[in-house]
């Protein structure tokens, strides 16, 4: 009777451990951040810094909004104020002037380019 309690106990625990494992393991690999309620009031199109969609994953698509104060709001997409903030923010970048064609420009803040050559 002794011999057969240790296999159904370490079989337990071995299915208990895997079980909260794959739980564990399900909420790491989610979208870090969603949106799920928007802003009402319009944004300024002059204090908006940058733009960024949520995730697929997400429950809700949404944009969020970082502000130049640093403050981030999320907006509902299919707003026509938010297509408009988007809209500018693309023909801004699209009025920067780029690397010439068929050359490729890295930047990588503060980092140091080693310049000498070995022999």
């Amino acid at each position: 009777m002794m011999r057969m309690k240790k296999p159904v106990i370490l079989v337990t625990c071995v299915l208990l451990l895997s079980t909260l494992t794959v739980l564990a393991s399900e909420n790491t690999y989610g979208p870090a951040v969603c949106c799920f309620q928007f802003i009402e009031k319009k944004l300024s199109k002059n204090r908006v810094l940058t733009y960024r969609y949520t995730n697929k994953q997400c429950p809700k698509k949404a944009v969020i909004f970082t502000m130049k104060n640093g403050k981030e709001f999320c907006a509902n997409p299919a707003e026509q104020w938010v297509k408009d903030i988007i809209s500018g923010k693309l023909t801004k970048m699209n009025d920067v002037p780029g690397p010439t064609p068929g050359t490729q420009t890295l930047t990588q803040p503060n980092t140091r380019t080693n310049t000498r050559t070995h022999n």
